[in-house]
Protein backbone atom coordinates (compact mmCIF):
# COMPACT_ATOMS: atom_id res chain seq x y z
CA UNK A 1 0.00 0.00 0.00
CA UNK A 2 1.08 3.61 -0.34
CA UNK A 3 0.95 5.67 2.26
CA UNK A 4 1.41 9.36 3.11
CA UNK A 5 2.00 10.25 6.74
CA UNK A 6 1.36 13.56 7.65
CA UNK A 7 2.53 14.78 11.43
CA UNK A 8 3.29 18.09 12.79
CA UNK A 9 6.98 17.16 14.32
CA UNK A 10 9.51 14.29 13.57
CA UNK A 11 13.06 13.44 14.40
CA UNK A 12 15.11 15.19 15.36
CA UNK A 13 12.74 16.68 17.32
CA UNK A 14 11.32 14.82 20.60
CA UNK A 15 7.91 13.99 21.26
CA UNK A 16 5.19 11.50 21.08
CA UNK A 17 4.33 12.28 17.22
CA UNK A 18 8.01 12.23 16.02
CA UNK A 19 8.62 8.99 18.11
CA UNK A 20 5.48 7.03 16.57
CA UNK A 21 6.47 8.21 13.29
CA UNK A 22 9.72 7.36 12.99
CA UNK A 23 9.16 3.77 14.89
CA UNK A 24 6.07 3.31 12.64
CA UNK A 25 7.26 4.58 9.02
CA UNK A 26 10.72 2.21 10.39
CA UNK A 27 8.67 -1.06 10.50
CA UNK A 28 5.69 -0.18 7.19
CA UNK A 29 8.83 0.36 4.55
CA UNK A 30 9.01 -3.50 4.84
CA UNK A 31 6.02 -3.82 3.22
CA UNK A 32 4.74 -0.68 2.31
CA UNK A 33 5.52 2.76 0.33
CA UNK A 34 5.83 5.31 2.49
CA UNK A 35 6.18 8.99 2.28
CA UNK A 36 6.64 11.56 5.27
CA UNK A 37 5.52 14.91 5.40
CA UNK A 38 6.69 17.63 8.39
CA UNK A 39 6.70 20.66 9.49
CA UNK A 40 10.32 20.89 9.83
CA UNK A 41 13.30 22.31 7.79
CA UNK A 42 15.94 20.04 7.88
CA UNK A 43 13.80 16.13 8.78
CA UNK A 44 15.89 13.26 9.66
CA UNK A 45 16.36 11.01 6.84
CA UNK A 46 15.11 7.25 7.31
CA UNK A 47 16.24 4.93 4.77
CA UNK A 48 13.74 3.53 2.71
CA UNK A 49 11.00 6.56 3.08
CA UNK A 50 10.93 9.85 1.37
CA UNK A 51 10.89 12.39 4.62
CA UNK A 52 10.02 15.97 3.02
CA UNK A 53 10.14 18.68 5.72
CA UNK A 54 7.62 21.80 5.12
CA UNK A 55 8.89 24.96 5.75
CA UNK A 56 8.17 26.85 9.10
CA UNK A 57 8.66 30.21 8.36
CA UNK A 58 6.15 32.94 7.98
CA UNK A 59 2.48 32.91 9.67
CA UNK A 60 -0.34 30.04 9.94
CA UNK A 61 -1.59 30.79 6.68
CA UNK A 62 1.74 31.13 4.73
CA UNK A 63 2.58 27.77 6.57
CA UNK A 64 -1.10 25.99 5.75
CA UNK A 65 -0.08 26.89 1.91
CA UNK A 66 3.46 25.25 2.40
CA UNK A 67 1.96 22.30 3.47
CA UNK A 68 -1.20 22.15 1.38
CA UNK A 69 1.27 22.38 -1.69
CA UNK A 70 3.41 19.55 -0.84
CA UNK A 71 0.73 17.13 0.63
CA UNK A 72 -1.29 17.84 -2.71
CA UNK A 73 1.72 17.24 -4.28
CA UNK A 74 2.61 13.49 -2.81
CA UNK A 75 -1.03 12.92 -2.28
CA UNK A 76 -2.13 12.22 -5.50
CA UNK A 77 0.70 9.00 -5.92
CA UNK A 78 -0.81 7.03 -2.96
CA UNK A 79 -3.59 5.01 -1.49
CA UNK A 80 -4.09 6.88 1.75
CA UNK A 81 -3.28 9.45 3.58
CA UNK A 82 -2.53 8.63 7.78
CA UNK A 83 -2.90 11.97 9.53
CA UNK A 84 -1.33 13.01 13.31
CA UNK A 85 -3.48 15.60 14.73
CA UNK A 86 -6.81 17.34 13.95
CA UNK A 87 -5.41 20.97 13.66
CA UNK A 88 -1.74 21.58 12.93
CA UNK A 89 -1.56 19.46 10.06
CA UNK A 90 -4.88 18.01 10.09
CA UNK A 91 -7.37 20.85 8.54
CA UNK A 92 -5.09 21.20 5.58
CA UNK A 93 -4.56 17.40 4.83
CA UNK A 94 -7.66 15.87 5.55
CA UNK A 95 -9.03 18.60 3.13
CA UNK A 96 -6.68 17.82 0.09
CA UNK A 97 -7.28 14.13 0.95
CA UNK A 98 -11.09 14.98 0.02
CA UNK A 99 -10.19 16.91 -2.73
CA UNK A 100 -8.13 13.95 -4.28
CA UNK A 101 -10.83 11.31 -3.59
CA UNK A 102 -8.25 9.58 -0.98
CA UNK A 103 -9.46 7.72 2.19
CA UNK A 104 -8.51 10.03 5.72
CA UNK A 105 -7.38 8.01 8.09
CA UNK A 106 -6.84 10.47 11.24
CA UNK A 107 -5.25 9.92 14.50
CA UNK A 108 -6.75 11.77 17.68
CA UNK A 109 -4.10 11.85 20.46
CA UNK A 110 -5.19 15.25 21.95
CA UNK A 111 -7.13 18.18 21.51
CA UNK A 112 -4.84 20.72 20.02
CA UNK A 113 -6.99 23.51 20.57
CA UNK A 114 -7.46 23.25 24.29
CA UNK A 115 -3.38 22.98 24.26
CA UNK A 116 -2.95 26.32 21.82
CA UNK A 117 -5.38 28.33 24.43
CA UNK A 118 -3.14 26.57 27.53
CA UNK A 119 -0.19 27.51 26.14
CA UNK A 120 -1.46 31.34 24.91
CA UNK A 121 -2.58 31.79 28.22
CA UNK A 122 -6.28 31.76 27.43
CA UNK A 123 -7.45 29.43 29.84
CA UNK A 124 -6.87 27.80 32.99
CA UNK A 125 -9.97 25.12 32.30
CA UNK A 126 -9.69 21.17 31.90
CA UNK A 127 -9.90 20.07 28.73
CA UNK A 128 -13.56 19.14 29.68
CA UNK A 129 -14.42 22.00 31.52
CA UNK A 130 -13.06 23.98 28.57
CA UNK A 131 -14.93 22.12 25.84
CA UNK A 132 -18.56 23.41 27.56
CA UNK A 133 -17.36 27.04 27.80
CA UNK A 134 -17.71 30.37 25.79
CA UNK A 135 -14.80 30.79 23.42
CA UNK A 136 -13.15 33.70 21.95
CA UNK A 137 -13.55 33.97 18.47
CA UNK A 138 -9.72 32.53 17.88
CA UNK A 139 -10.89 30.23 20.37
CA UNK A 140 -13.92 29.53 18.39
CA UNK A 141 -12.15 29.08 15.18
CA UNK A 142 -9.59 26.76 16.45
CA UNK A 143 -12.56 24.31 17.56
CA UNK A 144 -14.38 24.38 14.18
CA UNK A 145 -11.26 23.85 12.24
CA UNK A 146 -10.27 20.74 14.52
CA UNK A 147 -14.12 19.71 14.30
CA UNK A 148 -14.48 20.30 10.44
CA UNK A 149 -11.08 18.11 9.93
CA UNK A 150 -12.70 15.05 12.28
CA UNK A 151 -15.85 14.96 10.41
CA UNK A 152 -13.70 14.86 7.02
CA UNK A 153 -11.80 11.85 8.01
CA UNK A 154 -13.19 8.29 6.87
CA UNK A 155 -11.89 6.76 10.36
CA UNK A 156 -10.90 8.88 13.54
CA UNK A 157 -7.62 6.46 15.65
CA UNK A 158 -7.42 6.98 19.41
CA UNK A 159 -5.21 5.31 21.73
CA UNK A 160 -7.10 5.98 24.70
CA UNK A 161 -11.03 5.32 25.76
CA UNK A 162 -10.68 9.10 27.42
CA UNK A 163 -10.56 10.54 24.04
CA UNK A 164 -13.11 8.17 22.44
CA UNK A 165 -14.79 10.20 25.05
CA UNK A 166 -13.80 13.13 24.10
CA UNK A 167 -14.76 12.97 20.83
CA UNK A 168 -18.51 11.51 21.48
CA UNK A 169 -19.15 13.87 24.10
CA UNK A 170 -17.96 17.29 22.81
CA UNK A 171 -17.33 16.89 19.58
CA UNK A 172 -20.10 14.85 18.65
CA UNK A 173 -19.13 12.00 16.56
CA UNK A 174 -20.48 8.68 15.46
CA UNK A 175 -19.13 5.70 18.14
CA UNK A 176 -18.69 3.33 14.38
CA UNK A 177 -16.07 6.40 13.20
CA UNK A 178 -13.72 5.86 16.39
CA UNK A 179 -11.12 2.96 16.88
CA UNK A 180 -9.21 2.66 19.30
CA UNK A 181 -5.89 1.48 18.51
CA UNK A 182 -3.32 1.58 21.56
CA UNK A 183 0.23 2.68 20.87
CA UNK A 184 2.98 0.62 20.79
CA UNK A 185 6.22 0.84 22.55
CA UNK A 186 9.81 -1.33 22.32
CA UNK A 187 12.24 -1.09 25.09
CA UNK A 188 14.74 -3.57 26.09
CA UNK A 189 15.38 -4.27 29.89
CA UNK A 190 17.77 -1.76 30.94
CA UNK A 191 21.04 -2.92 32.49
CA UNK A 192 22.24 0.43 33.27
CA UNK A 193 22.75 1.32 37.25
CA UNK A 194 20.63 3.20 39.11
CA UNK A 195 21.38 6.83 40.58
CA UNK A 196 20.04 7.21 44.28
CA UNK A 197 18.01 10.08 44.98
CA UNK A 198 17.50 10.71 41.57
CA UNK A 199 13.86 11.49 39.99
CA UNK A 200 13.15 12.39 36.06
CA UNK A 201 10.62 14.40 34.42
CA UNK A 202 10.17 13.83 30.48
CA UNK A 203 7.69 15.61 28.83
CA UNK A 204 6.92 18.49 26.76
CA UNK A 205 7.32 22.43 29.01
CA UNK A 206 3.47 23.07 28.79
CA UNK A 207 1.28 24.27 31.27
CA UNK A 208 -0.76 21.12 31.84
CA UNK A 209 2.14 18.76 32.59
CA UNK A 210 2.29 21.10 36.26
CA UNK A 211 6.28 20.44 36.00
CA UNK A 212 5.62 23.86 38.36
CA UNK A 213 3.96 21.56 41.19
CA UNK A 214 6.87 18.50 40.86
CA UNK A 215 9.46 20.84 41.21
CA UNK A 216 7.36 22.48 44.76
CA UNK A 217 7.02 18.35 45.64
CA UNK A 218 10.40 17.38 45.29
CA UNK A 219 11.49 20.58 47.35
CA UNK A 220 9.17 18.97 49.96
CA UNK A 221 10.65 15.58 49.93
CA UNK A 222 13.99 16.92 50.04
CA UNK A 223 13.17 17.87 53.68
CA UNK A 224 13.62 14.18 54.58
CA UNK A 225 15.90 12.90 51.35
CA UNK A 226 18.46 14.17 49.12
CA UNK A 227 16.55 14.29 46.16
CA UNK A 228 17.72 15.43 42.36
CA UNK A 229 15.21 16.02 39.67
CA UNK A 230 16.46 15.86 36.13
CA UNK A 231 13.88 17.82 33.21
CA UNK A 232 14.13 16.74 29.88
CA UNK A 233 11.90 18.03 27.88
CA UNK A 234 11.65 21.65 25.96
CA UNK A 235 7.94 24.18 25.38
CA UNK A 236 7.11 27.29 26.50
CA UNK A 237 7.42 26.93 29.98
CA UNK A 238 10.65 26.40 29.88
CA UNK A 239 11.96 29.97 31.42
CA UNK A 240 9.14 30.31 33.86
CA UNK A 241 10.13 27.02 35.11
CA UNK A 242 13.58 27.71 35.51
CA UNK A 243 13.23 30.72 37.30
CA UNK A 244 11.02 29.31 39.51
CA UNK A 245 14.17 26.78 40.14
CA UNK A 246 16.13 29.91 40.84
CA UNK A 247 13.97 31.14 43.61
CA UNK A 248 13.88 27.53 45.28
CA UNK A 249 17.74 27.69 45.22
CA UNK A 250 17.52 24.27 43.15
CA UNK A 251 20.77 25.08 41.07
CA UNK A 252 22.24 22.11 42.34
CA UNK A 253 19.07 19.72 42.74
CA UNK A 254 17.68 20.68 39.61
CA UNK A 255 18.87 20.20 36.05
CA UNK A 256 17.74 21.18 33.06
CA UNK A 257 18.79 18.49 30.24
CA UNK A 258 16.25 20.27 27.46
CA UNK A 259 16.17 18.02 23.98
CA UNK A 260 17.71 14.94 24.10
CA UNK A 261 17.83 12.04 21.89
CA UNK A 262 15.48 9.10 22.16
CA UNK A 263 18.65 6.71 23.04
CA UNK A 264 19.94 9.55 25.78
CA UNK A 265 16.31 9.62 27.18
CA UNK A 266 15.70 5.93 27.77
CA UNK A 267 19.43 5.87 29.73
CA UNK A 268 18.04 8.65 32.39
CA UNK A 269 14.74 7.09 32.64
CA UNK A 270 16.64 3.87 33.36
CA UNK A 271 18.88 5.55 35.99
CA UNK A 272 16.45 7.07 37.69
CA UNK A 273 14.65 5.76 40.43
CA UNK A 274 11.16 6.94 39.94
CA UNK A 275 9.80 8.71 36.74
CA UNK A 276 7.07 11.61 37.37
CA UNK A 277 4.25 12.19 35.52
CA UNK A 278 2.02 14.83 37.09
CA UNK A 279 -0.60 16.01 33.94
CA UNK A 280 -3.99 17.11 34.26
CA UNK A 281 -4.19 15.88 31.00
CA UNK A 282 -2.87 12.50 28.74
CA UNK A 283 -4.00 10.72 26.22
CA UNK A 284 -1.21 8.21 26.11
CA UNK A 285 1.99 8.36 27.45
CA UNK A 286 4.80 6.56 25.86
CA UNK A 287 7.31 7.28 28.32
CA UNK A 288 5.80 5.64 31.58
CA UNK A 289 5.68 2.91 29.22
CA UNK A 290 8.82 2.90 28.69
CA UNK A 291 9.80 3.43 32.42
CA UNK A 292 7.65 0.31 33.15
CA UNK A 293 9.38 -1.63 30.69
CA UNK A 294 13.13 -0.28 32.03
CA UNK A 295 12.15 -0.75 35.76
CA UNK A 296 11.84 2.13 36.63
CA UNK A 297 8.86 3.22 39.46
CA UNK A 298 6.38 5.35 38.18
CA UNK A 299 4.51 7.78 39.68
CA UNK A 300 1.70 9.69 37.93
CA UNK A 301 -1.55 11.75 38.41
CA UNK A 302 -4.96 9.94 38.96
CA UNK A 303 -5.93 11.14 35.64
CA UNK A 304 -7.81 8.66 33.81
CA UNK A 305 -6.26 7.61 30.82
CA UNK A 306 -3.04 7.62 33.05
CA UNK A 307 -4.85 5.14 35.41
CA UNK A 308 -5.65 2.78 32.75
CA UNK A 309 -2.13 3.22 31.28
CA UNK A 310 -0.80 2.16 34.44
CA UNK A 311 -2.59 -0.35 35.19
CA UNK A 312 -1.86 -1.38 38.90
CA UNK A 313 1.68 -1.20 37.68
CA UNK A 314 2.78 2.61 38.46
CA UNK A 315 1.16 5.08 41.59
CA UNK A 316 -1.73 7.21 41.61
CA UNK A 317 -1.72 10.81 43.04
CA UNK A 318 -4.39 12.95 43.17
CA UNK A 319 -4.11 16.13 41.25
CA UNK A 320 -3.27 19.69 42.71
CA UNK A 321 -1.96 17.73 46.35
CA UNK A 322 1.52 18.22 46.66
CA UNK A 323 1.69 16.80 50.03
CA UNK A 324 0.88 13.60 48.62
CA UNK A 325 2.86 13.91 45.77
CA UNK A 326 5.78 14.46 48.38
CA UNK A 327 4.59 11.66 50.03
CA UNK A 328 4.78 9.21 47.44
CA UNK A 329 7.87 10.04 46.39
CA UNK A 330 9.58 9.36 49.97
CA UNK A 331 7.98 6.59 50.02
CA UNK A 332 9.41 3.18 50.48
CA UNK A 333 7.45 1.62 46.99
CA UNK A 334 8.89 -1.13 44.95
CA UNK A 335 8.50 -1.96 41.36
CA UNK A 336 5.32 -3.56 40.45
CA UNK A 337 6.17 -7.33 39.43
CA UNK A 338 5.50 -8.13 36.22
CA UNK A 339 5.48 -4.75 34.35
CA UNK A 340 7.67 -5.40 31.54
CA UNK A 341 5.67 -8.32 30.84
CA UNK A 342 2.61 -6.34 30.76
CA UNK A 343 3.43 -3.74 28.58
CA UNK A 344 4.93 -6.26 26.52
CA UNK A 345 1.83 -8.25 25.97
CA UNK A 346 -0.14 -5.28 25.36
CA UNK A 347 1.71 -2.34 23.99
CA UNK A 348 3.37 -4.35 21.07
CA UNK A 349 4.02 -3.13 17.71
CA UNK A 350 2.87 -6.20 16.15
CA UNK A 351 -0.89 -5.80 17.33
CA UNK A 352 -0.08 -2.02 16.39
CA UNK A 353 0.74 -2.76 13.39
CA UNK A 354 -1.83 -5.98 12.62
CA UNK A 355 -4.78 -3.32 14.04
CA UNK A 356 -4.08 -0.42 11.74
CA UNK A 357 -3.15 -2.21 8.51
CA UNK A 358 -6.83 -4.04 8.95
CA UNK A 359 -7.87 -0.60 9.11
CA UNK A 360 -5.87 0.50 5.91
CA UNK A 361 -7.02 -2.58 3.91
CA UNK A 362 -10.83 -2.00 4.68
CA UNK A 363 -10.42 1.67 3.99
CA UNK A 364 -8.39 1.09 0.54
CA UNK A 365 -11.47 -1.75 -0.63
CA UNK A 366 -14.22 0.79 0.16
CA UNK A 367 -12.18 3.69 -2.29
Amino acid sequence: MRILIVTPIFSPRTGGPATYVWELAARLKKTDAVTIVCFSPQPKRLRGVKVIGVSEKGNFLSRQLNLARSVYSLGRKVDLFYIQGPLVVGFISSLVGRLLGKKVVLKYVGDEAWESAQIEGLTKATLEDYLGIPKTIKEYIWIELERLSLRIADVIVVPANYLKMILRKFHHLPADKIRMIVNAVEVFPATVKKKRWQLVVVARLVPWKNIDQVIKAVALAREKFPWRLVIIGEGPEEFRLKTQARRLKGDRWIIFKGRRSLRQTLKEVAQAEALILYSSYEGLSHTVLEALQLGTRVIVSDQPALKDLVNGYGRLVPLNSLKALAEMINSEDVIVEGAFEYVKRIYSWEKHLKTLEGIWSLQKKLQ
